[in-house]
């Protein structure tokens, strides 16, 4: 690098160059520490804006080896780079001075913009070497913004005027799962901590078509069942910090404007029936308290008199049965108690007696969720046992002890609602010998 001054790129030979900028990527992975490295910076950034600005003018000839070299080397410098923000702070600011960030974002977002129209034209199979070679540099360059501003404030707040919103849109909209995996990690470290940022990716357009885009691949990832999937972990960390700051409920109604409201719930169902997973790390009256506008959202979903409930009945209802069953370090408050104070417990009424009624939906697993919610509900609550004998519930779940291969473990939950609704309560535990009397008479 010391030989850079006054000499064009071209008179370098690509292949030496590449082998030389592997071997300090190397070097910089294997020594403990990496700082005043000013100069060092400085002259590879040279080298690095020189082949930024090759790219943008020879992508007509993107099958030319001396280009391709180009674009592997850019990659190689991006690697150095990155490893140098992984091991020190110092080295943050140094590049932050250089505006490294600044040249690595543009170039990264102009080959998006190439392989965008590359992809239009057709020309995806032709263009498989450059293709593979871009994305590859792409990759890097993400993984070095990641690493840049992490545990950085000065950094974050400048990437986040740059970034925000354009360059994020075209970051989450690359054909390739391991870029937006990155730039996942990328949009949690720069917005998890800052709620102003976290309210706006929650609350503008902008912010909500780049959450969505992120939850559209993590919900593939669930209907392909790739249980170790990092980007699953990241987005259960976003999920879970805009839950923690009372977002949920806007960014739910945002995304469900859009169409996009279901992946959200699923992606919420996923992660509070993972015992592993951070979003159950909150107390569970927060996630009570954070969850209560789906009750009105579910009461006016079953006011359109369908026959069969949809997903987002579905959902909702196995949510909120999860959930409801969750104790709290507060005596006396519970997520059940502050449902069962929303009015969950009389639109579960109206349900089971749709079910009854109708001998049910036949959709897999929702009447036993239904007693199951029905249980949770009415636990050391008289007020909710005295309405479950007045609305002629407990009949329904007393036909609702017995197997159902529609519901497996139905008849459990049912045996659990039948010891929550006679507990403490004598008229109920009358009322039920009356009908099992009546049984063994029939």
């Amino acid at each position: 690098t010391q030989d850079m001054d006054g000499k064009d790129l071209t008179e370098w030979d690509r292949g030496s160059l590449v082998e030389s900028l592997q071997l300090l990527t190397k070097e910089i992975l294997t020594t403990e520490k990496h700082n005043n490295n000013g100069e060092l910076v400085k002259n590879i950034h040279k080298i690095s804006r020189q082949l930024w600005s090759e790219n943008e003018r020879e992508t007509s000839n993107i099958e030319d080896l001396f280009y391709l070299q180009g674009i592997v080397a850019q990659m190689w410098i991006v690697r150095i780079f990155r490893n140098l923000c992984a091991i020190s702070p110092e080295n943050q600011n140094l590049l932050c001075t250089e505006n490294v960030h600044e040249s690595c974002l543009k170039g990264i977002l102009f080959l998006i913009g190439q392989l965008s129209k590359h992809h239009r034209e057709g020309n995806t199979y032709r263009q498989t070497p450059w293709k593979d070679k871009v994305l590859n540099l792409i990759r890097s360059a993400v993984q070095f913004l990641s690493n840049f501003i992490t545990s950085n404030s000065q950094t974050q707040s400048l990437l986040w005027k740059m970034a925000y919103p354009e360059g994020f849109t075209e970051l989450v909209q690359v054909q390739d799962r391991t870029t937006v995996k990155v730039v996942s990690v990328l949009l949690y470290n720069i917005s998890g901590k800052e709620k102003e940022r976290l309210c706006r990716l929650v609350q503008e357009e902008a912010g909500t078509f780049i959450l969505s885009h992120l939850f559209q691949l993590m919900d593939d990832s669930l209907q392909q069942q790739q249980d170790e999937d990092d980007l699953l972990d990241w987005g259960c960390l976003m999920v879970t910090k805009i839950m923690e700051e009372g977002h949920l409920e806007i960014l739910y109604k945002n995304l469900k404007e859009k169409g996009r409201g279901l992946e959200l719930l699923k992606l919420v169902d996923e992660f509070i029936h993972d015992k592993e997973s951070p979003f159950n790390s909150s107390p569970s009256l927060l996630i009570g308290k954070h969850t209560l506008f789906l009750i009105p959202i579910l009461s006016s979903s079953l006011s359109e008199q369908q026959s069969q409930p949809n997903e987002e009945v579905l959902l909702m209802v196995r949510v909120l049965a999860e959930l409801s069953g969750r104790e709290s370090t507060l005596e006396g408050s519970s997520p059940a108690s502050l449902y069962y104070q929303n009015g969950l417990f009389l639109i579960v009424s109206d349900l089971l007696h749709k079910e009854e009624r109708s001998g049910g939906t036949g959709v897999y697993a929702f009447k036993r969720d239904l007693v199951r919610l029905f249980g949770n509900l009415i636990y050391k609550n008289l007020s909710a046992q005295e309405q479950a004998r007045e609305k002629g519930l407990i009949p329904i779940i007393l036909n609702c002890c017995k197997i159902d291969d529609r519901n497996p473990y139905m008849r459990e939950w049912a045996v659990f609602a039948i010891r929550n609704l006679t507990e403490d309560n004598e008229t109920n535990q009358d009322l039920i010998r009356q009908f099992e009397a009546m049984r063994v008479d029939e």
